[in-house]
């Protein structure tokens, strides 16, 4: 990971804002970490802000723009918001066991795809993906989980010379 957020006990309020970030092959850019708690929530990251950022990949790279990892559970990354943000020849935003409340707006998420993915935990609400660009090959959002996501006026793509099947 290019960056890794983790901490010793609750994060509220995270930010990063305003940062290039071109990692190395097979890099994440940004980790969203929740999964040294020893009791469910006690290492949760909730109310942030990712904003303004540029993240490039070369066009091979596996590395996922935006990443979350936490266990099967609950009360481990909630409440968030990624916007205005470019994230470019990769998998886009990776959105693993994450929970409720969580805002995608005005982005352009381009590469091999999917440009966004949602596995949330059980129970959770949304995501919210809004006035977003997916350009991708693998699909622009895919969903698994989670309750009454909500999906309004993005635009999806495929990139030129993409095999129908792959979309």
């Amino acid at each position: 990971n290019l960056i890794r957020v983790h901490g010793g006990s609750a994060m509220v309020g995270m930010q990063i804002i305003n940062c290039a970030l071109i990692p190395a092959a097979a890099l994440n850019a940004i980790n969203l970490d929740a999964t040294y708690s020893s009791v469910d929530g006690d290492r949760q990251i909730s109310y942030f802000v990712l904003d303004h950022l540029w993240i490039e990949h070369a066009p091979t790279d596996t590395g996922d723009g935006i990443v979350t990892t936490f266990p099967a559970g609950s009360n481990g990354i909630f409440d968030g918001t990624i916007s205005n943000s470019l994230i470019v020849g990769s998998p886009g935003i990776n959105l693993a066991n994450a929970g409720d409340s969580i805002h995608i707006t005005r982005n352009l998420v381009a590469g091999a795809g999917p440009g966004l993915t949602a596995n949330l935990v059980a129970g959770a609400v949304g995501p919210e993906v809004l006035t977003d660009v997916f350009t991708s090959c693998a699909g622009g959002i895919v969903i698994t989980n989670g309750m009454s996501p909500r999906l309004l006026y993005n635009q999806l793509e495929p990139l030129p010379g993409c095999a129908a099947e792959t979309n």
